[in-house]
């Protein structure tokens, strides 16, 4: 329902005048806009009303922490546990899954119990315990680190040790302690906080406990999340801006037919909101958590594999632009996933990608590790084996990543990923993920869900992946890596790169890309997106002495309106001896190409470049003048691309 209605109501409190009140109704509320009230106001009831053309909602509580808000997150727990398809959600009764190698005991004086009696005492300490292959129900905390030294585990002074004896709840910080009481009023026994229960100064407990964190979050049985809190002095619960407080229309009006309607300010549910939201690790942490329950700015909200609830309402019917919010959780869940086509899996870890992309990171060398357990979730065997950010079975495709601001990106320093990789870029304001990958060459040929791939939207392949090479850094297979490189055979051409304009502040305008091999009155247009700002003295780039080349990957036809685009990478030629990477020798690359050496080369990707036929004409190798001339064009050339 979506009508406006228009009334007279007398505005008593305000400038005592009659005012014509305009109202919209939703399926959570209606709207109406008051004079001396700024933005839209909801006009609501709590329980059947004779004016029965207002909806029913309900009030946030006065605080996240109240009891109120307890009733409401056992209340959708339960819904999800006991009503939910199984296939989404754990269902009930939840499995007893394995607890992690060390967990948080909130009750050590309770002996055996695995579920708390909130009848009993419960002390006010809780201790650090080894896991030795038992089974429990446990949550999870994610919060924000906030910059600050807080309480860790550590070798260092004997932490570690202290911390299995015992840690008074009274010297957590004020975020954990919250999540301790409100855990404890779930009856859950156990607690998972990575700060402590993971050696934070043992480099490689920190990678074996990095490599299960999918497996902690997903045996959880719920995720507290204090996404309203900016770090672990913060605090769990917060109280509401005063405007989204429900207040009855009568005290505004004086109309005693207003009486039992209520309004407010409505929420917006905005992740700007909640600094959790922009962290890179609890977009994982999030998305692989059976339950996540968030402890917001203004109101409790929860998150499940098939819905998600809040207390005003809002949230589970949309009300504002899902770009204010994350997506939905069930976009990536391993069951749905099984049913998926390749290409609706690749399409949604490119959607993946894409948000996730835009996150914030502390360590700017975690950017693999942070998304380690989406990787894992992905159906086992469809895309092949995992390079880099990529999968093998559509390396091609995913090789057509584009910054969207390239001129506040640079490389990553110090290195972290390969340049064929989205995860090579950061942004040079910090030290961030910040890596903006744009999609929509995907989301237009390669469809998610209702519009399955045509055979003339499939891309044609240009070029071929020969081999790869990935060294990691630890045992986990999609984790950090210490090297990276592909070897891959397709058409090459020389390209002369220029920057048409630079800023007073160093950053580059644009930059356009000329490919001489090309025919001339073909009507091509060439665009280039450079996946940096390679413009700059400290881009690693020079232009002046530095040899491009294109390297053709695939072409997009499109015979309804007559047109083809043929996307490539740009490549910068870059020296054999003195690189990055022991072992880099040309000997090595030749076994994988034929004898003569012009068609070899070691190269890393600087952007993308786009070459579009505005008309359904000859094919992409007839773009070309004199293939295989020596000098400006060939055919089949091996590259290995750092």
């Amino acid at each position: 329902m979506n009508d406006t209605v228009k009334f007279l109501l007398p505005i008593s409190t305000l400038d005592r005048e009659s005012t014509t009140v305009s109202v919209t109704f939703e399926s959570s509320g209606a709207h109406i806009k008051l004079k001396g009230l700024t933005g839209p106001v909801e006009l609501y009831t709590l329980e059947k009303h004779t004016v029965d053309f207002i909806p029913q909602s309900k009030a946030i509580s006065l605080t996240t922490g109240s009891e109120n808000c307890l009733r409401n997150a056992t209340e959708w727990w339960m819904s999800c546990l006991q009503t939910h398809e199984k296939l989404l959600c754990p269902g009930f009764p939840p499995q007893i899954k394995s607890l992690p190698t060390r967990i948080l005991d909130l009750a050590p004086g309770l002996g055996n119990a695995k579920i708390l009696d909130l009848n009993s005492d419960l002390g006010d300490e809780i201790r650090l315990i080894e896991n030795h292959n038992d089974k429990a129900y446990y949550a999870c905390l994610s919060h924000t680190w906030g910059g600050h030294q807080l309480l860790r585990t550590t070798r260092q002074h004997d932490l570690l040790t202290k911390h299995k004896q015992g840690i008074r709840i009274a010297t957590l910080p004020r975020t954990f302690q919250d999540a301790v009481i409100f855990t404890r009023k779930l009856s859950i026994r156990y607690l998972w906080i990575d700060s402590l229960c993971i050696i934070q100064d043992d480099d490689n407990d920190w990678k074996s406990q990095a490599a299960l964190m999918a497996d902690i979050y997903k045996n959880g049985l719920i995720t507290l999340a204090a996404s309203a809190s900016s770090g672990p002095d913060s605090g769990l619960f917060t109280s509401p801006d005063p405007q989204h407080l429900h207040r009855q229309l009568y005290d505004l009006t004086g109309n005693s037919d207003h009486k039992g309607i209520f309004y407010r300010v409505p929420l917006k549910h905005n992740r700007r909101d909640h600094p959790l939201l922009s962290r890179a690790w609890v977009f994982q942490e999030r998305l692989l958590s059976p339950c996540f329950l968030h402890f917001g700015r203004n109101e409790l909200l929860f998150e499940c594999g098939q819905s998600s609830f809040c207390e005003c309402g809002h949230l589970s019917y949309n009300w504002y632009n899902q770009d204010t919010w994350p997506q939905t959780k069930r976009h990536f869940q391993s069951a749905p996933l099984e049913t998926f086509t390749d290409a609706q899996i690749a399409q949604a870890w490119r959607e993946l990608v894409k948000d996730y992309s835009q996150l914030v990171l502390s360590r700017p060398r975690d950017i693999f590790p942070a998304i380690s357990g989406a990787a894992k979730n992905m159906p086992e065997g469809r895309g092949g084996k995992y390079i880099a950010g990529l999968w093998e079975k559509w390396f091609l495709d995913d090789l057509i990543w584009q910054e969207w601001a390239p001129s506040v990106m640079k490389r990553a320093t110090p290195w972290r990923a390969p340049s064929f990789s989205w995860a090579s870029i950061v942004n040079k304001r910090g030290n961030n993920a910040r890596s903006w990958v744009n999609e929509t060459w995907w989301r237009q040929w390669l469809p998610l869900r209702s519009n399955p791939p045509r055979e003339q939207r499939s891309p044609i392949h240009l070029a071929q992946l020969m081999h790869w090479v990935c060294i990691l850094e630890g045992p986990d297979p999609m984790g950090a890596i210490r090297d990276a490189w592909i070897v891959m055979r397709g058409p090459l051409l020389k390209a002369e790169v220029a920057v048409q304009k630079v800023l007073k502040k160093g950053r580059t305008i644009g930059t356009e890309v000329q490919i001489p091999a090309l025919k001339k009155g073909l009507g091509l247009e060439i665009e280039f997106y450079p996946d940096f700002d390679i413009g700059v003295r400290d881009s690693g780039v020079a232009l002046e002495t530095s040899e491009f080349w294109t390297f053709e990957v695939c072409v997009f036809k499109d015979e309804e309106r007559a047109w083809q685009r043929l996307m490539c990478l740009l490549l910068e030629r870059v020296e054999d001896e003195g690189l990055r990477m022991e072992g880099l020798r040309m000997e090595g690359l030749r076994k994988e190409g034929e004898a003569n050496e012009r068609r070899f080369g070691v190269f890393q990707r600087v952007g993308l470049v786009e070459i579009e036929m505005p008309w359904l004409g000859p094919a992409p190798e007839k773009w070309v003048r004199d293939w295989d001339d020596g000098e400006t064009a060939m055919r089949e050339a091996v590259v290995k691309i750092l």
